[in-house]
């Protein structure tokens, strides 16, 4: 009997069920819920993230004498997943023709498209292009930006010839010392249609020095993004 008592008495007076710590463990997690709000919106750093969308444009530096130095365009997201905004001091690209001893070459960005409306008429009008400069990414935001890379000076030979080429861009942010992050790499394919385009681009001199371009623009997708329309279209081809 004293030991059924003593057992009795031990269940009444022990250890506190999980009853009495549930509120405990509530509380824990929503402190740490209101911690991770906190970052997520007001604390976390800027966090930069750059894709290739696989879009390519192939032309010509219309600074370069006699428009004889090729240029390449492509699409870019910019994106900032962090809690205060940030700002993109320049952009860069490195290129690099594979399946071949061509070193790879630095680009610089130059233009950025400004007007991406197509126009089918005989006469096509001038691109419109704006200077490249330094820009912000407020928290959360996602910008899409086609910026035209060209060598590092007007007198470096650059010539797209055919085959294919490796493009990766790079990127520094304001505050890093000048740091370069270099993003996934896309690869494009030019082939003779290309080059066919990229010859019917001329450069008229004119009085004082200066040239009028008549500039053509080769768009082009990436061989990855090729390689996924194919399996697309692997996919509908089974549809019955």
């Amino acid at each position: 009997m004293k030991k059924d008592r003593q057992s009795q008495s031990n269940a009444v007076s022990g250890t506190p069920g999980f009853k009495s710590w549930l509120p405990i463990v509530i509380s824990f997690i929503s402190f740490g819920m209101s911690v991770f709000t906190l970052w997520d919106t007001k604390l976390a750093p800027f966090s930069l993230n750059v894709i290739s969308t696989g879009r390519v444009t192939l032309t010509a530096n219309p600074q370069s004498p006699g428009a004889q130095q090729s240029a390449i365009a492509i699409q870019l997201l910019f994106s900032n997943s962090g809690a205060r905004p940030g700002y993109i001091d320049d952009v860069a690209l490195i290129i690099r023709k594979l399946k071949g001893l061509d070193r790879p070459m630095v680009l610089r960005s130059l233009f950025e498209d400004t007007d991406p409306t197509l126009n089918f008429t005989k006469d096509l009008p001038p691109p419109k292009f704006s200077a490249f400069t330094s820009f912000c990414l407020r928290p959360g935001e996602t910008v899409a930006k086609t910026i035209f890379f060209v060598p590092m000076k007007g007198t470096d030979r650059f010539v797209i010839e055919k085959g294919i080429y490796s493009v990766t861009p790079c990127t520094t942010v304001v505050g890093t010392d000048s740091e370069w992050v270099l993003w996934k790499s896309k690869d494009v394919d030019v082939d003779d249609d290309d080059m066919t385009a990229l010859h019917r681009i001329v450069a008229t001199p004119e009085a004082g020095g200066a040239q009028f371009v008549k500039l053509m623009l080769r768009s082009k997708t990436s061989r990855q993004q090729d390689y996924a329309l194919d399996n697309l279209k692997k996919q509908v081809d089974q549809i019955k």
